[in-house]
């Protein structure tokens, strides 16, 4: 989440108050939101929609992580709890995205172990590792996405450029060739 709600730093006892439906004074108002001192029923939808905003908010800042680990494992949305795994996956270690997964129920695990799998790829990729180039136009859009924008490796850009899944991924393959030539010639 960028925007300005997601640069500001949420305390995680404020999460767990705003997550649950005990908002301080029964009113939540976002940032620049309109004074109301009416109380509307939680709707389902808007709940959900708060929820996912905390949550959001907090995966920015890794000092709620342990609280927010607490509160995506009662999450009564699996889908909004999928979510924020999918988000964390991207920005812990290994060992505790596994823990992150298994928070899900098993029918919802399976997207997240493929983004587990595709981040150690894309760090192997990006740090230098040799792949097989004949595998890269398996992969998830995703990985060619994030690999495509950041890699240095000269065989993977040209791979993606020439077969990515998308007009997007090998347009950000050829910037990234482009980049790196201009970057070699100024050597």
């Amino acid at each position: 989440g960028g925007g300005a709600a997601g640069s500001a730093r949420v305390d995680p006892g404020l999460v767990r108050r705003r997550c649950h439906g005990q908002l301080a004074g029964g009113v939540f108002r976002a940032r620049g939101a309109r004074r109301t001192n009416r109380r509307r029923p939680a709707r389902v939808g808007r709940g959900r929609a708060l929820r996912w905003w905390v949550y959001s908010s907090a995966v920015e800042d890794p000092t709620t992580w342990s609280a927010l680990l607490r509160l995506v494992s009662e999450e009564p949305d699996p889908h909004v709890a999928e979510s924020v795994v999918l988000l964390m996956v991207e920005r812990v270690d290994p060992t505790t995205a596994t823990e992150w997964v298994d928070l899900l129920p098993a029918e919802h695990q399976g997207l997240p172990r493929a983004r587990l799998r595709d981040v150690g790829l894309r760090d192997r990729v990006l740090a230098g590792d040799h792949v097989a180039v004949d595998e890269v136009p398996a992969w998830t859009r995703w990985l060619q996405r994030e690999v495509a924008g950041s890699s240095e490796s000269q065989e993977v850009l040209s791979v993606l450029e020439a077969s990515g899944a998308t007009r997007r991924i090998r347009g950000l393959a050829r910037e990234r060739m482009i980049a790196q030539r201009r970057r070699d010639v100024g050597r």
